[in-house]
């Protein structure tokens, strides 16, 4: 008589994925199911989409990695498109970590898995040595880095925000903050790596089971793609192949760069709504392109590019200059990066006297359901006004300006000067704001306030000095 398959609880396992969350896994005869603790949110596998199961052993908690396919209505028609095309199905393959398992887990969780599931559960042996020299695998939306042939760490690039090429051999990775919410919680930020310039790719590169970018892995007896680059290392009898680059070719911290941004731009979800072309920005100063998606902007100038999220952004201003100008101002709560200088206030310069006509990509439902007809899908008039008008829609957030405050010349503006920096001071409803130097002071974080007037001896001239202290 077969023996009837019985569920097993582990508590206190997180679920890796935009941060750790604690909760429950079930191993269960036709999934596995985890629940949160805090929220009983779910995350259910079923098991017949279940492809492979990896254990990663640590000191302070083992990893369980499962490799799945998404599911799908009618299965039959899914395994045509299988046979069909191949890379298709590859893009369907997902990676879910669980977090928290003690080392005596393993054993139990291998006859566990063999006896019920009917598969395997392969152990992964990781570098432990310390060293951070090694090779770099891209495959299936993920960064993986390898030391003698063992994997090290790996993170999905969705998270990446912004890739810098701070030199020729000199690359660094901006993560998206996560848990910006959440001071308590510590989060990596950003990542960089040195690619020498005499770093060749090698015609042998998997002596060891590393599966360097460009390569694909293909079985002696029958060919079969790998999903992930973790076959290599558990299964070292199969060989290499060439796909893209050619042998001893050298392999440049550009070029890492580009593949970076194509992976990126690619595993990024949603279509782009609507883009303004060539606008300028005071900071960080520079001709760039404004590419608007559903849940962040893409700004792409001729060096740097940022991918920045909606929810990253606190504030926004439009203030009034002259000459008919108006600048757009973002402030975000994590600060992009160019070069070794960060810049936490994005400033656009936008016109009144500039008439555009955009178009944007959504449909009369979506403009309905998910924008409440705050918008419409075909926009005319003056340039301000319509950035000011996506802007507002897409991020759900007010734009504040200086309504009520006028100088005795009637402008909404003081032109003054910090320090060196000639500008334009405003007074809004709940704060100041000088720009271009970007300096904006709250109200209620003011604790003093002198004024006091300069004498020259041919010419009078007052001049406000203003003493604030940020508690």
């Amino acid at each position: 008589m077969a023996q009837k398959p019985k569920g097993h609880l582990f508590k206190n396992i997180s679920l890796l994925e935009n941060e750790a969350e604690n909760g429950d896994l079930k191993l269960l005869p036709l999934a596995y199911v985890w629940i949160s603790t805090k929220t009983q949110k779910k995350k259910q596998i079923p098991l017949r989409n279940i492809k492979e199961v990896y254990w990663y052993p640590f000191s302070r908690g083992s990893i369980l990695k499962v490799l799945w396919k998404t599911s799908t209505k009618n299965e039959e028609k899914e395994k045509e498109k299988e046979k069909e095309n191949e890379n298709q199905n590859q893009n369907q393959m997902k990676e879910t970590s669980f977090f928290g398992f003690q080392s005596n887990h393993y054993n139990f969780l291998r006859k566990y898995i063999l006896d019920y599931h009917k598969m395997d559960l392969k152990k992964v042996e990781m570098a432990t040595q310390g060293l951070n020299c090694g090779d770099i695998a891209l495959k299936e939306n993920s960064l993986y880095f390898y030391v003698n042939g063992k994997p090290a760490f790996d993170f999905p690039l969705k998270n990446v925000s912004q890739s810098i090429l701070q030199s020729k051999n000199d690359l660094t990775l901006v993560l998206s903050d996560k848990t910006h919410e959440n001071s308590k919680v510590d989060s990596l930020s950003q990542i960089r790596f040195f690619v020498p310039l005499s770093y060749q790719v090698p015609s042998d590169p998997n002596p060891d089971g590393c599966v360097p970018n460009g390569y694909v892995l293909e079985n002696t007896k029958e060919k079969t793609n790998v999903e992930t680059g973790l076959g290599a290392i558990l299964e070292p009898k199969k060989i290499l192949k060439k796909t893209t680059t050619q042998n001893n070719e050298i392999f440049t911290a550009e070029q890492f760069d580009k593949e970076i941004r194509q992976i990126t731009d690619a595993s990024v979800t949603g279509d782009e709504i609507v883009s303004f072309k060539d606008i300028f920005l005071f900071s960080p100063r520079g001709r760039y392109k404004i590419q608007c998606y559903p849940t962040y902007f893409k700004l792409s100038g001729t060096t740097y590019n940022w991918r920045i999220e909606y929810k990253s952004i606190t504030e926004m201003f439009m203030l009034p200059k002259p000459d008919a100008e108006q600048a757009f101002v973002i402030v975000l709560d994590a600060p992009i990066q160019r070069g070794k200088t960060k810049y936490s206030h994005l400033i656009f310069q936008t016109f009144d006297t500039k008439e555009i006509e955009v178009e944007l990509n959504l449909t009369e439902s979506e403009i309905q359901e998910k924008y409440h007809n705050k918008i419409c899908k075909d926009l005319t008039g003056f340039q301000s006004d319509i950035i000011k008008k996506v802007f507002r829609v897409l991020i759900k957030k007010p734009i504040q300006s200086p309504h009520k405050f006028k100088t005795s010349e009637k402008t909404p503006w003081i032109h003054s000067s910090f320090k060196t920096s000639e500008g334009f001071l405003y007074l809004l409803e709940n704060g100041l704001f000088f720009i271009h130097k970007s300096i904006h002071i709250k109200y209620s974080d003011i604790a003093t306030i002198d004024f006091s007037r300069l004498d020259h001896s041919h010419t009078a001239s007052q001049l406000n000095i203003l003493n604030w202290k940020i508690f």
